[in-house]
Order: structure tokens, then C-alpha cells, then sequence
């Protein structure tokens, strides 16, 4: 694709343009004109504008006019809201290995530099108000505080090599993702002091805004994970004290507050990532088991999960492996098939401690990490990367989870099991329920009713929710796409609040009439109201 067309992409999507000096192919130097003496890396990386924090534009005219100015020009993404962008990168073997545990199928537009790869996330009001943020080996690039920019394809690095969009995830193919949540919480944790902080030094109460019920257990448990993050856990009181903290925070800004078991639950997630935080970062100190703090009974580690500790034999302080403790899977005979885990340890994150998986996901240690954490939105397994994939696949001498659980699964039939596009279409039919009016401004989220009766929403992110918790595949949405009879001509490009641009469908009459024959007819005589059907919406109280 042509420099042109790329930049085109990049402004459909509101992506502001910052104009950069490049590379020479005389000589290799800047076309600054400077040896840049002490910084080599940063040729072909600065701007050409002195104040390109508020020239960085969207106007295509005033982007050719510099282009034509400066041939040899590179081309750079100003990040952060006005982009609605945040850019994820790594420089050594360490951010590359977590970017490797973090990122592993999550398909946001992601390119190669010179050295490294960087990844495109969408902007999130939660991020803190930080230029860069460095994380686990990461370069979190955010451009809240002070502006920041990241070249971009197809400009050329100082080596020679060209800046390229990694195949099969150009933004054009795929759209921006949401922050994964781990990263969230690591981003919250650096900035409240967690991993840098010394020993015992307590840090300024952070407060929140005030959360209703659709979000209250995310903002509170961020919250916590940050008063935590900041204290040292050798330290009885202090931690009693943030639990005191939680606790009245959740009454003064939870609207209406969680209750006594949720909030216990809570607080207990996060006294876990905090302990954990203190051994990854060699504290010598921990603290005596949280009982003595919190006043209740808190296990360590897999534990806490309903997982049973083997100790090593030749060091009983050290884990040999992992039983299934109070886990139970069934195996489920469906079309693809599906396995339901069941951990009573999560009743309060997931309705009935059950997790629904689908074989990619059984299989791999951190894809099934992942779709834990998308269906309970707070347990994350993978959090210490080497050990979860060693307790769910196994070590030498000792099998691991997975092999476990299938040894003495359960097993049932699967005759009520619905057909994959009617599980598509009872998903589409709970979503749309959610439906408000407005204009095509207003679509985020939730899907928007316009005057004319139709229904505009961002496909992809309509059901991403169902495809990463398993439910059906991207392949049986893109089925039941041609089965309502939508085409290209039915999805545009529209200006939405913020001044980016975004991929909207509309739904008319008649693909919502198809929808509703769908659903009336069972889709091959299969019962529309039978529980399985019905459970591929998202269990009760989740968000999406």
C-alpha cells in the first residue's frame, strides 16, 4: 500500500498525524541536517514542526504540503486522547517475553520498527494522566501528560529497514482493542509506587469517583489494588488499615455499595496481587498470612482458587505441582465442543463458579487464562507467567491440571445443545436489547436506535465479548452476517464525539425481521428458551 493510502487509513480512524524528519538515502543522516551527536537513535524520529503537539493533524492538505517541503519525510501517531490511541512497545528480551505472555492472540493493529514491535491499543479514560509508563520490560506510551508520538509505518528507520504493519493485523483488517486488563492493573500498580516503592513507605490515599452499578467491583477493586501496591504488606496495621479504607470507600462511593461477602472477596483478589508483588520483588518481609490482618481466613497463591498445594518433597517450602482441589470439569458433546469448569472459589465473579471454555481455549495455558479473566473480569491466573502454564500443562514427574481434571471429567450429552448461528442470534437479540436512542455520534459501546427505527453498532466489538468467552467463533458471526443478508453497503465510515472515525452497521427492517424469524423458528426446530441456548449470553451481572 502506498504511503498515501496508509495515511488516508490513519485519518479515517482520527489518528492525527505528526510529520517527521526522515532518512536520507545519500548518506543515512537525518534531514534535520544535524549529526545528532550523542543520539543517533533519534534520527528520523523527531518532528519537523517545533510545536507538533498542536500541529499534529488530520487535514490531508496541510499534511502534503509539508510532505512536498521535506521528500524524504517519516510519518508518526500523536497518542493519547486525541488519537483516542495508546501504543505498547518493548527494547530488551524481558518486554519482549512479557509482551509474548501478555498479547498471545489478541489481535490489535500491531507493526515492526527497527528493533521491536509495537502494538495499538485504544485510548481509555481510566489510563492515568502519564507521558510513558515502563512496565514488566514494557514501554507503555500513553501522551496524556506530555505529549508523545510514535513512528508509524511506512517511514524508514536509521538502519535502513522500513517501519511495517505485521500481516493480518493492519488497522484496516483489524480494529483497536481494549487495554487487556492485567496491563491495567500493572499500569495502576507502577503509578501508585507498586513495584519501585521502598520498604514501608506508605504513599498518599488515592480516592475514586463515584461508581454505580455497572462498574462498582472494576473501580473499587483498582482501588484497592492501589492502596495496597503502596504500603508494605509486612506491615500488620497498614494493611488493616487500607482493608478499613476499601471498606468505607465502598460505602461513600459505590452507588449502591457492594455487599459484605462481595466486598470481603474483593479485598481479598487484591491482599493476593499485593503479596505476590512482594515476592516477584524479592521482599524478604512478608507479611504473617492476612488472617491476622483482615481478621479472616486468606490463602496464598492457587490457594486461594480452591487448588490444592504439593509440596516438593526435598523443600516442602517450594511447590511441586497442583491438584484440581475443589475444580470440577465437565466435558460437553457440542458442535464444536465446549468444557465447563466449575470452581466454587469464584461464586462471587462468575454465576455458579462456571467457566465455559472451548478447545483452543482447554488446551492452551494462557489463552484459558484469558477467558477467565473475560467471563469473572477479575481472576487473573497467568498473573506469575511461568508458573500457571506449568500448573495447568504439567511438569516432568507430575501431570498437570488439565490432564487432571480430564481424568475424572464428567461427561453429557449434548442433544439440547443449540446450533452455533441461533447462539449467535440469541446473543444479538440480549445485546440489542440494550439498544438507546440517539445519533450516530452516540454509538460507543451499546448500540444506538436512530429515528428511522434502525440500529447502528460497531460489529467486531458487538460480539467480542461472546468470541473471546467461546461462545461461538469470529467464522459463525461472519455466517450469521450473510444470513441476515448484510454487505458492505450496509457499513460506513461515520465521525463520532471525540472526532475519530469508526466502522458502523446498520441494521434495517429487514435484517431485523430475519433476526426475528430466527429466533421464532429455533433455527431447525431447536427450542429458542432451552437453558443452553440461553447460555451463551453472558452470565447475570456481567458487562460487556
Amino acid at each position: 500500500m502506498s504511503e498515501r493510502n496508509e495515511i488516508r487509513e490513519y485519518i479515517e480512524r482520527g489518528w492525527h498525524i505528526v510529520m517527521l524528519h526522515g532518512i536520507r538515502d545519500a548518506d543515512g543522516e537525518c534531514t534535520c541536517g544535524s549529526k545528532h551527536e550523542g543520539s543517533r537513535g533519534s534520527r528520523g524520529k523527531h518532528p519537523i514542526a517545533a510545536a507538533w503537539q498542536d500541529s499534529a493533524t488530520i487535514d490531508t492538505k496541510e499534511i502534503i504540503r509539508i510532505a512536498k517541503r521535506v521528500p524524504e519525510h517519516n510519518i508518526g501517531l500523536l497518542l493519547g486522547p486525541k488519537s483516542g490511541i495508546i501504543d505498547i512497545e518493548f527494547d530488551d528480551p524481558e518486554g519482549e517475553k512479557t509482551a509474548r505472555e501478555l498479547f498471545e492472540g489478541i489481535k490489535t493493529p500491531t507493526y515492526h520498527s527497527g528493533r521491536s514491535v509495537h502494538r495499538l491499543f485504544r485510548w481509555n479514560d481510566e489510563l492515568p494522566r502519564a507521558t510513558c509508563i515502563k512496565w514488566r520490560g514494557l514501554e507503555i506510551r500513553l501522551g496524556a501528560d506530555k505529549a508523545q508520538q510514535s513512528v508509524a509505518p511506512p517511514s524508514i528507520h536509521h538502519s535502513g529497514h522500513a517501519y511495517r504493519w505485521a500481516w493480518g493485523f493492519e488497522p484496516w483488517n483489524v480494529e483497536l482493542m481494549d487495554v487487556p486488563e492485567e496491563v491495567l492493573i500493572g499500569i495502576a500498580n507502577q503509578e501508585a509506587g507498586g513495584e519501585d516503592r521502598p520498604e514501608g513507605k506508605g504513599r498518599e490515599i488515592l480516592t475514586i469517583d463515584r461508581a454505580d452499578e455497572g462498574g462498582r467491583n472494576d473501580v473499587l477493586f483498582r482501588f484497592a489494588c492501589r492502596q495496597f501496591s503502596s504500603i508494605s504488606m509486612a506491615d500488620p496495621r497498614a494493611v488493616g488499615d487500607v482493608c478499613e479504607i476499601v471498606r468505607a470507600m465502598n460505602l461513600a462511593k459505590c452507588n449502591p455499595p457492594l455487599g459484605d461477602e462481595e466486598i470481603e472477596t474483593l479485598i481479598n483478589s487484591a491482599m493476593g496481587y499485593a503479596l505476590r508483588d512482594e515476592h516477584k520483588n524479592g521482599s524478604k518481609q512478608v507479611s504473617q498470612s492476612p488472617q491476622a490482618v483482615a481478621g479472616q481466613s486468606v490463602k496464598i497463591g492457587y490457594e486461594r482458587h480452591g487448588l490444592e498445594r504439593v509440596p516438593d518433597n526435598r523443600d516442602p517450602m517450594k511447590t511441586f505441582g497442583w491438584k484440581p482441589g475443589s475444580w470440577k470439569l465437565t466435558v460437553v458433546d457440542t458442535d464444536p465442543v465446549t468444557y465447563e469448569l466449575i470452581v466454587p472459589e469464584w461464586e462471587g465473579h462468575v454465576k455458579n463458579g462456571q467457566i465455559s471454555l472451548n478447545l483452543g481455549q482447554f488446551e492452551n495455558a494462557a489463552r484459558m487464562a484469558s477467558a477467565v479473566l473475560a467471563q469473572t473480569k477479575m481472576i487473573i491466573l497467568d498473573e506469575a507467567p511461568r508458573m500457571w502454564p506449568e500448573a495447568w500443562n504439567g511438569r516432568r514427574g507430575f501431570p498437570g491440571l488439565k490432564s487432571q481434571l480430564m481424568e475424572v471429567a464428567g461427561r453429557r450429552s449434548g442433544d439440547q445443545d443449540c446450533d452455533r448461528l441461533l447462539c449467535v442470534a440469541v446473543y444479538m437479540d440480549e445485546r440489542l436489547q440494550t439498544a438507546r436512542d440517539g445519533s450516530l455520534a452516540d454509538v460507543a459501546g451499546s448500540p444506538v436506535r436512530l429515528d428511522d427505527g434502525q440500529i447502528v453498532l460497531q460489529w467486531t466489538q458487538f460480539f467480542q465479548n461472546g468470541v473471546i468467552c467461546g461462545r461461538f467463533t469470529k467464522a459463525d458471526v461472519a455466517d450469521f452476517k450473510r444470513r441476515l443478508g448484510l454487505t458492505s453497503d450496509d457499513s460506513k465510515q461515520v465521525r463520532c464525539n471525540g472526532g475519530g472515525r469508526k466502522y458502523l452497521t446498520f441494521l434495517a427492517a429487514p435484517h431485523l425481521q430475519e433476526l426475528s424469524e430466527t429466533l421464532e423458528q429455533g433455527y431447525g426446530g431447536i427450542d429458542v428458551d432451552s437453558p443452553q441456548v440461553r447460555h451463551t449470553v453472558e452470565p447475570e451481572g456481567s458487562e460487556f
